[in-house]
């Protein structure tokens, strides 16, 4: 895929990379166990893209019914606006947030184009304020993507985001990250920092949007372990850590992987988790799934490839590192035709995410 060749160090660097990975990361002792696992994690491959149709959710899921923009309410209110006070009296950046994730949120029409290009807002005029206020202060970019400038924080190329990362990735100190390929250690970082802090001393923001957990679920039916029956364990500290760094973190569910069951399946039950985790540490919930499987969603808002957030006039792969000439201003499209994209529509959610946010803020 050239989106992710060349000189694109983070990028892919071959599917054996990642099973290589895969070993290190499941920790998995005794001789011939490289081979073992390939042959497993091909046959999971195969599965996720063997059946296709993805089959239905159990309705009776309350994550399901939770809104697609955050409900603030109760003690998750509460909580949030102790989180934004403690903020204050750090002296994060009321105009600037940050992103944690892998390539669903590192992709290029994923808010980049909020940046650079002059969004389609289809009569939402009221969001206008919202762009303006986050693209104000300018941040720095150590590596940022190519042919979007201004840099703030929607153009930012996050040291917390890495494209194939699993979930617990950007709170491993840089000194056990490699210097390249796969998980490899953001450059702007101090050794003994994680991505996650690195990037929280970098921006020092009043969100911290978190959207991570699909790269886990071939390594949890490896392994036996249920998926989303870990999301605590691994998103947990993320949320603490978050927190004591004076800035608030508000998590979304996964997108949906519409081929095979196991991936589809996987996806929801690491939805399920998610919505736990945010229910009993009061966190905001951005539900991106529930907007993707709406009526008139083109394949769930998942490109051609089953797994990345398509955008709009893109007929083949996501482009992730690479954007193609009109991938900004594609991206930033919110028209209605536009919406039945995953990208598009994510990047409108953001937008009216964090103008909620900032209401309840400014409310009390």
């Amino acid at each position: 895929m050239d989106q992710l060749s060349g000189s694109q160090k983070r990028g892919d660097q071959g599917a054996a990379r990642v099973w290589s990975a895969a070993v290190r990361w499941l920790d998995i002792p005794g001789p011939g166990t490289t081979g073992i696992v390939l042959a497993a994690l091909a046959v999971l491959v195969v599965a996720l893209a063997a059946a296709p149709d993805a089959p239905a959710a159990d309705a009776r899921a309350a994550w399901l019914r939770a809104p697609v923009v955050p409900d603030l309410g109760g003690r998750t209110k509460q909580q949030f606006l102790r989180d934004v006070e403690r903020g204050r009296r750090l002296k994060v950046r009321s105009r600037v947030f940050a992103k944690v994730g892998d390539s669903n949120t590192e992709a290029t029409p994923v808010l980049y184009g909020l940046a650079c290009e002059k969004a389609r807002l289809a009569g939402r005029h009221f969001l206008s304020d919202v762009i303006d206020r986050y693209s104000r202060i300018r941040v720095a970019n150590e590596d940022p993507m190519a042919g979007c400038r201004p840099w703030n924080s929607f153009s930012r190329r996050s040291a917390a985001v890495q494209s194939g990362s699993f979930s617990n990735w950007s709170l491993r100190t840089v000194s056990e990250l490699p210097n390249s390929g796969y998980y490899a250690a953001p450059e702007q970082c101090d050794p003994d920092e994680t991505p996650l802090t690195c990037e929280l001393r970098i921006m020092r923001p009043r969100y911290v949007f978190v959207m991570t957990g699909s790269n886990d679920i071939r390594l949890d039916y490896f392994s036996g372990t249920q998926p989303g029956s870990q999301i605590g364990a691994r998103l947990g500290p993320m949320i603490k850590m978050i927190r004591e760094r004076g800035s608030t973190p508000v998590l979304s569910t996964i997108p949906p992987i519409p081929r095979g069951p196991i991936g589809w399946d996987g996806a929801v039950k690491t939805n399920e988790g998610i919505w736990h985790l945010a229910r009993r540490r009061h966190v905001p919930l951005v539900n991106l799934w529930r907007a993707l499987t709406g009526p008139r969603m083109v394949n769930f808002g998942i490109d051609v490839g089953d797994l990345h957030l398509s955008v709009f006039r893109e007929t083949g792969e996501t482009p992730i590192l690479s954007p193609r000439p009109t991938t900004y201003r594609d991206s930033v499209d919110f028209r209605p035709e536009a919406l039945r994209y995953g990208a598009n529509r994510r990047n409108l959610i953001w937008l009216k995410t964090l103008r909620k946010l900032d209401r309840v803020v400014r409310r009390g």
